[in-house]
């Protein structure tokens, strides 16, 4: 993470969306859910982690 704030907003939130894809990939079989907030009531960004991380079909 400090790599990303070094970098700026822009990476730092691409670093983060990287982190929770990373988090749901590792725990995915051993949990029942999974609780995302939107950063700065980006809700776009919450249905990408879901979209990448397969949890939401794309249509």
């Amino acid at each position: 993470m400090r790599r990303a704030q070094l970098s700026g907003a822009d990476a730092a939130l691409e670093e983060g969306i990287a982190i929770a894809l990373e988090m749901i990939n590792a725990t995915q079989g051993f949990v029942q859910g999974f609780h995302l907030t939107a950063p700065n009531r980006k809700v776009q960004v919450a249905l990408k982690v879901l979209r990448e991380s397969g949890i939401l079909a794309t249509a």
